[in-house]
């Protein structure tokens, strides 16, 4: 009797275990971020972003508006890319319309931001936003 007590035991323990595996969100199970961590994640590198160009406290509040909104919009459009996705319409026809909004974005803000750096600081903020893709993409990272 002890051994079938210990076998339901171990049984009950692997199906809470499944269940809790099963009622984790989709995105935890893949190993994506969530929408707040993503939002977090972007936020931070907005701040280290800002830290490293050293601008004046007037351009500092002008450019963390424009990358705020900047990614408001991507937060959406990832949104709306994993809606697809859940919908079976992650096609590549579909990845690619959500790719060209991106790209459209990214222009865009680039563009809010030519209006307010100058070009050196142009040049500085390309840089850093090419080290940090590179570096989430497993490139050389600052320093080395």
């Amino acid at each position: 009797m002890k051994n079938h007590s210990k076998i339901f035991g171990l049984l009950f323990g692997a199906a809470l275990a499944l269940g809790v595996g099963l009622a984790a969100p989709a995105h935890a199970q893949r190993g994506m971020l969530s929408p707040e961590q993503m939002k977090e994640r972007m936020t931070a590198e907005m701040e280290d972003t800002l830290a490293r160009l050293g601008l004046d406290e007037e351009t500092t509040a002008k450019v963390r508006t424009i990358l705020a909104a900047g990614i408001e919009k991507r937060l959406a459009l990832f949104q709306e890319a994993r809606k697809m996705r859940k919908q079976g319409e992650g096609n590549r026809s579909a990845r690619g319309a959500i790719r060209e909004k991106m790209m459209a974005l990214e222009q865009e803000t680039a563009s809010e931001l030519a209006s307010v750096l100058s070009e050196e600081q142009m040049e500085q903020y390309r840089e850093i936003v090419a080290e940090k893709r590179a570096s989430r993409r497993g490139g050389p990272r600052r320093g080395q």
